[in-house]
């Protein structure tokens, strides 16, 4: 392949991004440091310049990672990152032995289901995003990942019952971003409480939200996340196991979607050039992945094929009840 990777602007921030971008989240599920250098330089050589992280990826050793990384590299990449969800103090010890603990739970898939049942049963408390917070893990973040400053600064995952100060969050920004912390600021959640949110972060907040083609966000994100994951699972499962349904989808498509790589290319796309979203980000901790997403912006279905798909999608959407 010899595609490439146009450029596009986040208006509100003035700030020119690679449209598919590298999330972190699961950086460090890569057991080497060699290893995960490699994927991320993979995902620069093919035209990714846009990487996410957060205080809270891979027990905060993530940032670490991708600085080491960004060193001689930093003119060539933008870096976002979030404050807001720590990784626990207890757990924070623990981070240089992520990669061999990971090594084992993959071999051992019964470990790895036995932890995320004991996640899910502690429910966390509220949590409180105010200046102070702020300040003191963008400090952290600028030190662990060896910049100057980040581009994008997230507030991370804030819900319903939290405490967001609204307001002194935008002064702070605001005197960061003169101080040369950082270039932008915004919000990045899960869920779509969105809108208002927005609002108490000022006009050049960014938003970026878990958005695919059947949970779209109700406002054009600047970045989503998430694109295949569930969506992906959803068609997959549907036509599997329904042949007529499946021949429906090729016939309008002209593509069998379950063939390799092809329905990634349909929900990448979609995302990107479909009116979903600016920027869309992409997570693996398989460098030979990489290429195909980036194929599949770069070189997108023909239009036609992009809007029969979200015809068949939002159909097979109101089938299903959603």
């Amino acid at each position: 392949m010899n595609d490439a990777l146009s450029r596009v602007t986040l208006e509100r921030a003035g700030i020119e991004v690679s449209p598919l971008g590298f999330g972190c989240a699961s950086l460090m599920r890569v057991t080497t440091r060699r290893a995960r250098l490699a994927l991320l330089g993979t995902a620069l050589e093919h035209g990714i310049s846009h990487f996410d992280t957060a205080r809270l990826y891979g027990l905060g050793a993530a940032e670490g990672e991708l600085g080491k990384f960004a060193k001689g590299r930093r003119d060539q990449i933008t870096i976002a990152t979030k404050f807001g969800i720590d990784p626990a103090r207890r757990t924070g010890a623990l981070a240089r032995f992520q990669g061999p603990a990971r090594a084992l739970m993959n071999r051992v898939p019964a470990l790895r289901m036995a932890v995320k049942r004991r996640d899910g049963a502690f429910k966390a408390p509220a949590r409180r995003y105010d200046a102070a917070i702020a300040a003191r893990s963008l400090d952290t973040s600028l030190l662990q990942l060896g910049v100057d400053y980040v581009d994008i600064y997230f507030v991370h995952g804030p819900g319903p019952d939290d405490v967001v100060e609204g307001p002194e969050l935008v002064a702070f920004f605001e005197q960061a971003r003169a101080a040369g912390k950082i270039r932008a600021w915004g919000v990045s959640q899960d869920n779509h409480p969105e809108v208002e949110l927005l609002g108490a972060l000022g006009e050049a907040a960014l938003l970026q939200v878990r958005s695919d083609a059947f949970d779209r966000s109700t406002r054009e994100p600047d970045i989503t996340f998430g694109v295949l994951g569930a969506a992906h699972a959803r068609i997959t499962s549907a036509l599997g196991a329904d042949a007529v349904l499946r021949r429906t989808w090729v016939d309008h498509l002209g593509d069998d979607v379950l063939a390799p790589g092809v329905l990634a290319r349909y929900l990448l796309a979609d995302a990107v050039l479909g009116g979903q979203t600016r920027v869309a980000l992409y997570s693996t901790t398989k460098p030979e992945r990489i290429a195909d997403a980036v194929h599949a912006v770069a070189t997108p279905p023909p239009a036609e094929a992009l809007a029969a798909f979200r015809r068949l999608t939002e159909q097979l959407g109101s089938r299903s009840g959603a």
